[in-house]
């Protein structure tokens, strides 16, 4: 019984001193509301303005302040005559990668705007990157006092995310919204906003290469969705779905849901790489696809599939390349090939195209109620798919990515939504939807702006992506699958950020047969080594350099087949290339590879420095290096030996010297 009262008293004491604080902090006003929308008195009158902290539970600290430019600022009482649409969504309705400049609520805007310019219309985004439907219904929560005239939503990808952190045991539909509840309840503490203001300045100063590289290959890979998995976001999304349209009829505000349309044409992999399948093999080869993705833009769909056949057999496991031969048969009036390799792509596929079908699935469901119910349709998904290449694929016309669109995608999505929205605000019909250029012109955006926007948002996470292979991208998901199974930061390291434009009219010039993919040239240099022709090995290799980008394993291959034939000079100068890449930092065989080059040039004490330099790398970062511990171990006394012998050929050629 003693040790029962000393247990409860040792639990019981932080918990009472927490309390304390949490309401000593309540009663000294400290922080921020716990509100989405302050109240902010200016001369004007009364403001809603945007509560950054409120965001916290939804979304990271980073991602709010590099975007505190955007939101909420807007009179608390409604002038009179003046119309209030709200827009509610993730990232896809908030206008990433364009920012919030090009997202479908601006065009939106401009279209209701000209068709109505004695009107004034205000369409307020509350859409925010990272929100789901849980997140979007209290957010209109805490904004319906400011009286919108209607509400749409926009919103699924992110609640089908939900389905990754299920991915080991679906939880209960009720245990999910518990979790999420008790989660939103911490994050609104006055404790938590304390800790975020005292500690918020350190955390952002983590270095990346802090984070525990298990952790972030195991959570930034796609995987299967399994049908469970599935069931309970289904359930989920239903719930928060519902209560957002509980919600606005309770105040007598129609709300517009919309079906979330995505990507087709890119479908992301589930778990692409086996462990007989290295990255940097994929990224030598990536040529090939490039190769592809020119001709299928230029429309020579033969040729692009010729390409797309030729990366395929090395790695028949990715999906993107499958969808894209897909268009290309579609386009050559082949369906049924065309349908046989889209199904199989699916197949491959993390399940989260099916997914998205499930949840607009829902929206339909919800939607197919009476018109007195003001809840209306705007089936988007179908509305994009009619509008792309043959019906059935969506492509790059629309979308940056798998699920982010371009401003032809957000004009697109605002002109579906434009006439039903018209015709309930203000009972007239809209006689015609206007043009994009009409909405731009009106918007007072130009191609030049456009393009800027595009450059500025080069250096966000996957957006740099697209700045690697020209606009459109090359294959998004292919880009997608390659660098969330391997950390993304040295992915784009290895192609640089120095403005280096990759010249795709080099391969563009060259015919079929003769431009090269990694596999290939290694088997062709091998045998003409093999056969004695070591010219012809080393212009295959420089060709396959030149092909690849001077992608480091090309490079390699090439300094190997120069040292056959014992010129060291310049094998030792295409080493030390390689081992300057950021990627290759931590690499020992390289090292190892290079110092023994060194050492064949006469060069020991290089040999040594080199070795040297490689061990101080490793030792600086030994806590985040992710490779197998026992492979590790057994390499680090191997190079531990080469280095030993460099150290003594050194000393001997120093005695020699004197």
């Amino acid at each position: 019984m003693k040790t029962l009262k000393k247990a409860i008293i040792f639990f019981s004491v932080p918990v009472l001193l927490f309390i304390l604080l949490e309401l000593g902090l309540r009663f000294f006003d400290y922080g921020y509301s716990t509100s989405y929308a302050l109240r902010k008195s200016t001369a004007t009158g009364d403001k809603a303005v945007l509560n950054l902290c409120a965001l916290l539970p939804y979304t990271s600290l980073s991602v709010i302040n590099s975007s505190r430019e955007v939101f909420l600022n807007m009179p608390v009482n409604k002038p009179e005559g003046v119309i209030r649409v709200f827009v509610l969504g993730g990232s896809a309705a908030y206008g990433g990668y364009f920012a919030p400049d090009l997202g479908f609520a601006r065009y939106l805007a401009a279209m209701l705007e000209i068709l109505f310019p004695e009107r004034e219309i205000d369409v307020v985004s509350l859409a925010f990157p990272s929100l789901t439907t849980g997140s979007m219904a209290r957010i209109l929560k805490d904004t319906l006092f400011l009286k919108p005239d209607a509400v749409v939503c926009y919103e699924a990808g992110n609640d089908l995310g939900r389905g990754v952190v299920m991915e080991k045991g679906p939880l209960s539909p009720k245990l999910i919204s518990v979790v999420e509840e008790t989660i939103y309840t911490i994050k609104r503490l006055k404790t938590y906003q304390l800790a975020v203001d005292v500690a918020g300045e350190y955390i952002r100063q983590i270095p990346d290469c802090f984070v525990n590289q298990e952790d972030y290959r195991h959570f930034n890979t796609f995987r299967t969705l399994k049908p469970e998995v599935v069931a309970s976001v289904r359930a989920v999304y239903r719930h928060n779905m519902n209560k957002i349209a509980a919600l606005c009829q309770e105040k007598g505000v129609p709300v517009f849901l919309c079906t979330y349309a995505h990507n087709q044409k890119n479908l992301c992999t589930a778990e692409p790489f086996s462990k007989n399948t290295r990255f940097e093999e994929v990224e030598a080869n990536l040529s090939l696809v490039r190769q592809a993705y020119d001709y299928e833009r230029a429309g020579e769909y033969p040729a692009a599939i010729f390409y797309y056949e030729r990366f395929l057999n090395y790695f028949p496991q990715f999906a993107a390349p499958l969808c894209h031969m897909a268009f290309c048969y579609r386009a050559l009036d082949r369906p049924k090939k065309a349908d046989d390799l889209y199904r199989r792509a699916r197949r491959l596929s993390a399940g989260h195209s099916e997914g998205l079908d499930v949840l607009n699935g829902v929206v339909r469901e919800i939607s197919a109620v009476s018109s007195e119910d003001a809840i209306y349709l705007v089936d988007v998904a179908e509305a994009i798919k009619k509008a792309s290449p043959f019906g059935f694929l969506s492509d790059e016309t629309f979308f940056t990515d798998i699920v982010h669109f371009t401003a032809e995608g957000s004009y697109r999505v605002a002109a579906e939504i434009c006439p039903g929205l018209a015709l309930h605000l203000t009972g007239e019909p809209a006689v015609r939807v206007p043009s994009q250029i009409e909405c731009e012109r009106h918007m007072g955006v130009t191609a030049g702006l456009k393009k800027r926007l595009m450059v500025k948002n080069y250096q966000k996470t996957f957006a740099g992506l697209m700045a690697l292979l020209d606009q459109p991208p090359l294959s998004y998901a292919l880009m997608h699958d390659v660098t969330k199974r391997y950390r993304l930061k040295a992915f784009l390291d290895t192609f640089g950020h120095d403005g280096h434009q990759k010249d795709t009219a080099f391969m563009m010039n060259h015919p079929l047969p003769t431009v090269p993919d990694y596999y290939f040239c290694k088997n062709q240099i091998a045998e003409l080594s093999m056969a004695g022709k070591q010219e012809a090995a080393l212009a295959v290799a420089r060709g396959l350099v030149e092909a690849t980008d001077r992608h480091s394993l090309s490079l390699m291959l090439c300094g190997q087949t120069l040292l056959r034939q014992n010129q060291t000079e310049p094998a030792l100068t295409v080493f030390k290339e390689v081992m300057a890449r950021p990627t290759r930092r931590f690499d020992l065989m390289l090292f190892m590879e290079s110092a023994r080059v060194a050492m064949v040039a006469g060069r020991p004490h290089e040999a040594v420095d080199i070795l040297e330099k490689g061990w101080r790398a490793i030792q600086n970062r030994r806590s985040v290096i992710d490779f197998n511990k026992r492979t590790f171990a057994g390499l680090e006394q191997q190079y531990l030996s080469v280095l030993a012998y460099a150290k003594e050929q050194a000393a001997e050629k120093g005695r020699t010297v004197k």
